[in-house]
């Protein structure tokens, strides 16, 4: 699960999962904040990756999306 490091705590004491059965790394070249990347492996398709894409966007204003 890809989570920004300001939330960790709080979904963890949402969903009633202890913390410390799991560990949290870091990426430094990830941007701070609350937007979401989805991120796929070299082996996912080019139509796979655009019908993701074009499915977000029917979900999420385009003003937003970068």
């Amino acid at each position: 699960m890809i989570l920004s490091p300001e939330e960790i705590e709080e979904i963890f004491k949402i969903a009633g999962i202890e913390s410390s059965n799991y560990v949290s790394i870091q990426f430094d070249d990830i941007p701070k904040g609350n937007k979401r990347r989805i991120m796929c492996s070299k082996g996912v398709s080019d139509s796979l990756i655009k019908s993701m894409n074009n499915s977000i966007r029917k979900f999420i204003p385009s003003a937003i999306l970068y």
